[in-house]
């Protein structure tokens, strides 16, 4: 006990470190920092035996990963002998550099959406995906028809940089993909931008957001713009 050998009241200020979980498996938010505070005090009541005191910690990447979700279309998709899609998308290891580098402990859940109109795919047993598939058919499309219900099929989500390791997601079970179709990477909103890799001299997306108005309306504001290819080679120049 510090304050028992100094005196008590002279510690007005304990930094305990920080850094909160993040619940990548759902959209629901937690553990939630109510949920968290609770806990310390119970667990560590003697932080809190000083009102003059002030308890210091951060909350890490829980404070904004939730905020964010990337779009990448698919540029094509590689069938392999064995039965395996590799759907290669416009990010890989460098936006999601966690991700790739250690898929085990920062896993990321993606969901795939239609070409024309964004709406969610929905896998099927590959023997009853065509039956399904046409009562979700919506006339009025550049091909006539949208088709939601697909096979499932074994899907391994590619980036574009150039080693194997450039992976978000491998050998799961989704709608099969098609190129022009949209994967969406959940819970994006840390430790992306903020660790942008410059493997293979890649430009950084655009970043936007979007609100709702007084009226209903959704509204789109670009935050940040895309980077250029004089961007990149600035970076290259200042090394």
């Amino acid at each position: 006990d510090v304050e028992s050998a100094v005196g008590a009241g002279r510690i007005r200020v304990i930094d305990i470190g920080g850094g909160l979980p993040v619940n990548f498996g759902s959209e629901e938010v937690k553990p939630q920092y109510g949920d968290y505070s609770h806990i310390l005090k119970k667990s560590a009541p003697t932080l809190f035996s000083n009102p003059k005191r002030t308890i210091v910690t951060e909350y890490g990447r829980s404070v904004s990963a939730k905020a964010a979700w990337a779009v990448c279309a698919v540029e094509y998709v590689k069938k392999s002998g064995d039965g395996l899609d590799i759907a290669v998308v416009q990010a890989g290891a460098d936006l999601f550099m966690r991700t790739c580098y250690c898929p085990q402990n920062f896993p990321l859940r993606v969901s795939t959406h239609h070409k024309f109109d964004g709406k969610m795919l929905v896998g099927a047993k590959p023997e009853s995906a065509n039956g399904l598939s046409e009562t979700f058919r919506v006339k009025g499309s550049l091909d006539g028809t949208h088709d939601y219900i697909r096979a499932e099929s074994q899907v391994t989500i590619a980036g574009p940089l150039c080693f194997g390791g450039d992976k978000i997601a491998e050998e799961i079970l989704l709608p099969e993909l098609r190129e022009g179709d949209f994967v969406v990477v959940h819970d994006a909103g840390a430790n992306t931008l903020s660790t942008f890799s410059r493997h293979c001299s890649r430009t950084a997306p655009p970043v936007y957001g979007y609100f709702r108005s007084v009226g209903g309306d959704v509204k789109v504001v670009l935050l940040k713009s895309n980077e250029t290819i004089e961007h990149v080679l600035s970076f290259w120049e200042e090394v």
